[in-house]
């Protein structure tokens, strides 16, 4: 890490540092979080009655014993780094911030709660908190993501004719059958996210469901949008080392213009890291990460083995996947298969009632 250009982390308009970036992921490093040194800052900006982003930061109620208290939902994969070996990382910010900090043990659904003596050290603690899980958020692989399902009978037989033809007559190096994506999963991908728990998820639904109040409907007004799927591209420099293909995305700019918006509407809600602008409109056919020969015995995955699609670009420039009109957004589950073929939704919301 260079440490005149440390990682930061926004939390509420507000830049941190990240102490030790490199940490593994808590389940297998719990006595691995540092608290940064805030005291000297907390000092100077948090002791105060008031909390220092404010009244309305936080729910803070004075208790009748005349203490602040605040409570809050975590989801329980965070608890080891915010309560940290021996519970030295809880020990240290209640000492730092003079407040009491109960993570609870049994059952999952209750909060942790933060008390003290004033408002400021209250609000402190839960910053410093919400910290920690923003930190270790970011390391987590992706458990959902908001998908605009591409299938239709047209699109699926297509796909297999595009797949029977590479077979055929473009097997280049690193290109097989199961790298082919299952055409009963095409889709475009808005976002991923983490949702690690039930209130997690139940935040993200309350969340899709406003956005179609507030976004997808008064944008739309009843009118369909229709996708066509033409050609092909990648993404990276090299086409003789490629790891994803995708089918090019033929679309108005209503449709950029919706997605752009549910994907801000999420990261506004708190639920995303927004990376880019716009949104890469993309739909996934052919994926390294489908291929049968890298899983080992051991259960362990090999490297992914890039295949060559150069002979493919100029044959396949035009090919017609065929129309998708696009009726639902789902909030899909990674890694799932449901009844119909596609992706467990943990909601779906469609465009058009």
């Amino acid at each position: 890490m260079d440490v005149l250009r440390p990682p930061l982390i926004d939390v509420d308009g507000r830049l941190y540092r990240i102490n030790n970036p490199e940490l593994e992921y808590y389940e297998t490093r719990q006595s691995g979080v540092e608290w940064d040194d805030y005291s000297s800052n907390y000092n100077n900006e948090c002791t105060q009655d008031e909390p220092c982003d404010g009244p309305d930061q936080y729910v803070i109620v004075l208790t009748d014993s005349g203490r602040y208290k605040t409570a809050f939902h975590v989801a329980r994969v965070y608890y080891g780094p915010i309560i940290g070996a021996k519970g030295q990382n809880r020990k240290r910010l209640e000492d730092e911030t003079k407040t009491i900090i109960r993570v609870p043990r049994h059952p999952q659904d209750q909060d942790i709660v933060i008390t003290g003596s004033s408002r400021g050290a209250v609000a402190a603690a839960r910053r410093r908190i919400e910290m920690t899980v923003m930190s270790y958020r970011s390391k987590q692989q992706a458990t959902h993501f908001i998908s605009i399902p591409m299938i239709n009978p047209e699109v699926k037989a297509r796909l297999n004719e595009f797949k029977d033809i590479v077979l055929k007559d473009y097997r280049t190096r690193g290109v097989d059958e199961s790298i082919f994506q299952n055409p009963e999963k095409l889709h475009l991908t808005l976002c991923t996210m983490v949702l690690n728990d039930n209130f997690e998820r139940s935040e993200a639904v309350r969340v899709m469901e406003s956005c179609k109040r507030d976004v997808i409907d008064p944008l739309l007004q009843g009118n369909s949008i229709t996708i066509l799927l033409s050609g092909i591209e990648y993404m990276n420099d090299d086409p003789n080392e490629v790891d994803v293909l995708y089918a090019r995305v033929h679309a108005n700019e209503i449709l950029q213009r919706l997605v752009d918006d549910i994907v801000d509407y999420f990261f506004n809600a708190g639920l995303i890291d927004k990376q880019f602008e716009r949104v890469k409109l993309h739909v996934t056919i052919m994926n390294t990460l489908f291929r049968d020969s890298r899983k080992e015995s051991n259960g362990k995955y090999k490297a992914r083995e890039t295949f060559n699609v150069a002979p493919m670009l100029e044959a396949f420039r035009d090919f017609q996947f065929g129309e998708v009109t696009i009726d639902t957004i789902h909030l899909s589950t990674r890694f799932t298969t449901s009844s119909t073929g596609y992706y467990q939704a943990t909601t779906e919301i469609s465009l058009y009632l």
